[in-house]
């Protein structure tokens, strides 16, 4: 009798303590390679000498930091969103495309795009549109010229890929958005000749960006040529996108053989980082030895694959965060460049352009 309450004894509390176990092994074996559970920052755990000034906040953290880090949560939230694809094909942002592994962002931006406008987004189309014209004014006050480029969602290219879960693809262009050129119809029909997307990602691969970067430079220079020479090579490797880890599968339920050309490669260039205080704002600047010809591209994550292949017609290529319309035009005029370039993300173009005129 003994030995049975020494043993249901034991057992309850193992029971009882086996969160805190999951919870102490989750942070000893967390890996900086392993994927994000969901796309937001999850709670930290507060200062200790928060207990003594605020004890009533203090407590209140920790009870929201055990909430967001409890033993098996990922794991858990993981496995939730592999059935979510498997069962509906989708999970709160991502969507299962109809052939492996093709993935799709499904946020409400996304989905207004592939479908077509909506009445609800002209609003917010008419206010871009004054906002847009007013940078344009702003620049050309300042003797530079301005362009803007309307980058394509990855839906819009492949819409054969989509699942019926995104709505019916509207083909139109989005002529109602003021953009000076839509390179949308040049990476369509490039996609016979290489892949212009990523799968998993919601990217375009370097030869979706080199084609946009000849639609772009055609409608700056009339006459240009491209001088660049890549050859398509292939790279047998697994590469799992960020719709994989903003879907939280794993990576190795969702990844794909890329396929890609190589960056051209220009003698002597540097590349130099002009740290913000948020990493995603970083500038990026590819400088050649010589010369002072400079374009300045508005852009975010798009504009990282894109921007090298300028330096085939620019000394200087400069790549500044549009920070969703909050970027500081004289940072862009401290560059003194020729040409500025606008090309926001796709799902960005809902986005105010605030910009401090």
């Amino acid at each position: 009798m003994k030995t049975l309450r020494l043993i249901s004894v034991l057992m309850f509390g193992l029971i009882m303590a086996l969160p805190m176990i999951l919870h102490a092994g989750a942070a000893l074996m967390q890996s900086g390679q392993d994927l994000p559970a969901e796309n937001r920052n999850l709670a930290a755990l507060p200062p200790a000498r928060l207990l003594l000034s605020e004890p009533r906040n203090y407590t209140a953290q920790v009870s929201e930091y055990l909430e967001d880090h409890f033993g098996g949560r990922r794991p858990m939230i993981r496995t939730a969103n592999q059935l979510k694809l498997k069962i509906n094909g989708r999970t709160t942002r991502v969507v299962s495309g109809t052939k492996y592994p093709w993935l799709f962002l499904s946020s409400p931006e996304t989905t207004t795009l592939f479908t077509g406008i909506n009445a609800r987004a002209l609003k917010d189309i008419k206010a871009w549109n004054q906002e847009h014209d007013n940078l344009r004014q702003f620049f050309q006050d300042q003797n530079i010229q301005f362009v803007s480029a309307a980058i394509p969602v990855k839906s819009r290219i492949y819409p054969e890929y989509v699942p019926r879960a995104m709505g019916v693809f509207a083909p139109e262009n989005l002529s109602d958005l003021a953009f000076d050129i839509d390179p949308e119809d040049a990476l369509r029909a490039a996609k016979s000749d290489g892949q212009v997307f990523h799968k998993t990602d919601t990217h375009w691969t370097r030869f979706g960006a080199k084609i946009a970067y000849g639609a772009i430079m055609t409608e700056i220079a009339p006459g240009w040529q491209n001088t660049i020479r890549s050859e398509l090579a292939v790279r047998e490797e697994s590469f799992a996108g960020d719709l994989v880890a903003l879907s939280g599968v794993s990576d190795d339920d969702h990844n794909e053989i890329s396929t890609d050309i190589t960056f051209p490669r220009f003698p002597g260039v540097k590349r130099n980082i002009l740290e913000k205080d948020n990493p995603v704002f970083n500038t990026v600047a590819f400088e050649k030895p010589d010369g002072d010809r400079t374009l300045v591209i508005i852009g975010d994550s798009f504009s990282g694959a894109i921007a090298p292949f300028f330096l085939s017609d620019f000394d200087r290529v400069i790549r500044i965060h549009h920070q969703f319309g909050n970027f500081d035009p004289d940072e862009v005029l401290s560059f003194d460049p020729d040409i500025i370039l606008l090309a926001p993300a796709g799902r960005y173009r809902f986005k105010s352009l605030e910009a401090r005129l």
